[in-house]
């Protein structure tokens, strides 16, 4: 896992991210209806969850070693797999918004 956390952080993946939850942050701000809902869903469930939730859980990963690595490896598994169903479900329900 610590390997595809390093492989993703590239300017590409960067570059996408960011102005995902740009787009995300100006359908909420500047569009109404099903689109605003969208833009909000997008942003909180997608951006904000990666940034406040993923991103601590994979340096903690990474900055764990030794005896520690198995207990912070099941926290870890549990907890990202169930903030990343949080991300999927929200790109999901937006893309369907978005879609109205």
């Amino acid at each position: 896992m610590n390997d595809i956390n390093k492989d993703i952080l590239n300017p590409v993946f960067l570059g996408v991210f960011v102005l995902s939850g740009v787009a995300g942050l100006y359908f909420l701000l500047f569009e109404s209806n099903a689109k605003s809902v969208a833009g909000g869903i997008f942003f909180i469930g997608t951006t904000l969850v990666t940034v406040t939730r993923n991103v601590p859980l994979n340096n903690q990963l990474r900055d764990s070693s030794g005896d520690k690595i198995t207990q912070v490896w099941r926290n870890y598994l549990d907890k990202w797999v169930f903030w990343n169903y949080v991300r999927s479900a929200s790109a999901i329900i937006a893309g369907f918004l978005l879609a109205l």
